[in-house]
């Protein structure tokens, strides 16, 4: 498999595109990119991720946008 495919029930990823198995910030922010909201993951994941990695996460994503 060389690229992203949807599939009835769920997401095939290449191995080479999927997150580090261990980088549970990584996967939501993939969950995320991907599939969309679903507020009940982001519940469920945030008590587990620490708030400096996710405003980290946020600043880096800002920066590489340019303002309108």
């Amino acid at each position: 498999m060389t690229r992203l495919t949807r599939l009835e029930e769920e997401l095939a990823v290449p191995p080479e595109r999927a997150p580090a198995d261990d980088d549970l910030l990584s996967h939501l922010l993939f969950a995320l990119k991907h599939e969309g909201v679903d507020l009940a993951i982001v519940s469920e994941t945030l008590p587990y991720l620490s708030v400096e990695s996710l405003v980290a996460a946020l600043e880096a994503s800002v920066k590489g946008r340019t303002a309108p």
